[in-house]
């Protein structure tokens, strides 16, 4: 067989699509030739392969490589890879390097972070008690200026003071009241870490985004359009042909053009399961909302202590420097790095690194915030065409500021920006007629929901879900062969559609 499939349970590994190592080569010396883009006949041409193993190595390189499939008038599909062949998320060396060099300065920073904040806190206050044992023994106190030197001397002790009387989870260890406290929020050191690096982001492994894709295909009765990703994603059509794509070689899928010249992936493989037939999609499903991106996730208060004992580790370093050691007359280059140089650098990080990350997460947020107002926009042209009339910019803004998140804020600006991209990409014609706001009819949307709920009814997808049994490993033979002859009865009366 050309094309394997591995499956699991519905809730284990997916299918992985394979094709024998000898086919890929040839097809990726084929796309090489051509420049990254062959119709299923040049495939066949360039290869020598049957059409079964040509489009069993092409579905295999959609999944593996970066590449989408078009559609033509007359209903030719057409496979588009990058012509350098590169692999689904792939990132140059360089960037890669530099992934290492990150993690590398953020294990190295983490560290310095809780020995300065934590331990350098009780070092100080020991420092401090040390001081003042050889102040009141001295019988120089009398050149020293007593007023700048107890300041210095009383300033770990309130760094102590205020760090147990926030934290108590440290104060309180082991009690049932650190145990309650803990559970309402996270350990110290993730707070800590937050405030530098930001919040910890869920875990974006290709298996799970596989995963939730292949339940967005079932709750959309094994067929998905340009409009679905694009809606799911929040980005142009060009991503969401990349997507489709990958999909279409990950999953086993089909591309069937429409009479438009849309094209409608099909996955009837993933509606099969052994749980009830309620159980899968039924239309239509509302988009989820990227949240905003945060700062660091912690409370204000968490914020402002973190930040007062930053302060204090800088400015301590720096007052050890210019007070403590020549008051002492300590030279030493051992105990300059231990008391100065390296608190001294943490404690600047502790702040030099939320402000850079503060000026990129203004870009964050408003990428995130046009991947939204994508959504809201692509969600009420959908529900103005079903209806079938026109809708004013005036209606679709009123609805985006509806459903947008109140702590994104309204961006007129964004909102018209990517209203011209979805009425360009989309085919939305301009009806005439209103003089202050613009109005526009999205027919082309209205027709690929049609085709494609044409499908999922034409095929009856949501009906593999179940079904009579074909055959059971339990069967004798005379119950093997009522099965047999039943099956072939309703294939007979099955009812052909135009899209087998």
């Amino acid at each position: 067989m050309p094309l394997s499939r591995r499956s699991d349970t519905e809730f284990g590994e997916l299918p992985a699509l394979t094709a024998p190592a000898d086919h890929i080569a040839r097809l990726r010396r084929t796309l090489q030739e051509r420049r990254g883009v062959v119709t299923l006949g040049d495939a066949m041409a360039g290869t020598g392969l049957a059409q079964e193993e040509a489009e069993a190595a092409l579905k295999v390189m959609l999944a593996t490589y970066s590449g989408h499939v078009d559609v033509t008038d007359a209903g030719d599909l057409i496979y588009r890879f990058d012509p350098r062949l590169l692999t689904r998320d792939h990132r140059p060396f360089l960037a890669r390097a530099w992934d290492g060099v990150k993690a590398g300065l953020t294990v190295a920073l983490k560290v310095g972070i809780m020995v300065t904040l934590i331990g350098y806190s009780v070092l100080f206050t020991v420092i401090g008690i040390a001081a003042l044992v050889a102040l009141s023994s001295s019988n120089d106190r009398d050149n020293v200026d007593s007023d700048v030197f107890l300041q210095l001397v009383v300033l770990p002790f309130r760094a102590l003071a205020e760090f147990l009387f926030f934290f108590p989870d440290w104060f309180y260890w082991g009690t049932g009241r650190s145990i309650a406290r803990r559970e309402k929020k996270p350990a110290l050191h993730e707070r800590i870490f937050a405030f530098v690096f930001g919040p910890p982001r869920p875990p974006d492994a290709p298996a799970d985004r596989d995963r939730a894709w292949a339940t967005r295909i079932r709750e959309r009765r094994g067929v998905l359009t340009t409009l679905d990703a694009a809606r799911h994603l929040g980005e142009s059509r060009f991503e969401a042909d990349e997507l489709l794509g990958r999909l279409l070689g990950r999953f086993g899928g089909d591309a069937r053009p429409t009479e438009t010249g849309e094209v409608l992936y099909l996955f009837p493989e993933l509606l099969t399961t052994a749980a009830p037939a309620r159980h899968l999609g039924r239309g239509a499903v509302r988009v989820p909302l990227e949240p905003r991106p945060l700062l660091t996730g912690n409370t204000a208060g968490s914020n402002a202590l973190i930040a007062a004992l930053s302060a204090i580790t800088l400015v301590g370093s720096i007052a050890i420097a210019t007070v403590l050691f020549p008051v002492l007359g300590v030279g030493s280059t051992a105990l300059e790095w231990a008391l100065v140089y390296i608190p001294g650098t943490v404690g600047l990080a502790m702040f030099a690194v939320p402000g850079v990350r503060a000026l990129r997460l203004a870009g964050e947020r408003r990428a995130v915030a046009r991947r939204n107002i994508r959504r809201l926009l692509l969600e009420a042209a959908i529900t103005a065409a079903r209806m079938g009339g026109a809708v004013t910019a005036a209606e679709l803004r009123d609805e985006v500021r509806r459903r947008l998140p109140k702590d994104f804020g309204f961006d007129e600006r964004l909102f018209r920006e990517v209203l011209r991209e979805i009425v360009a990409e989309f085919e939305a014609e301009l009806v005439e007629g209103h003089a202050a706001e613009p109005a526009y009819r999205f027919d082309a949307l209205a027709r690929l929901e049609a085709a494609a709920e044409a499908a999922r009814a034409s095929l009856g997808l949501e009906r593999t879900a179940g079904g009579p049994l074909a055959f059971s490993t339990e069967d004798t033979p005379e119950e093997a062969a009522r099965r047999d002859a039943a099956a072939w009865d309703r294939e007979l009366e099955r009812p052909r559609s135009s899209f087998e």
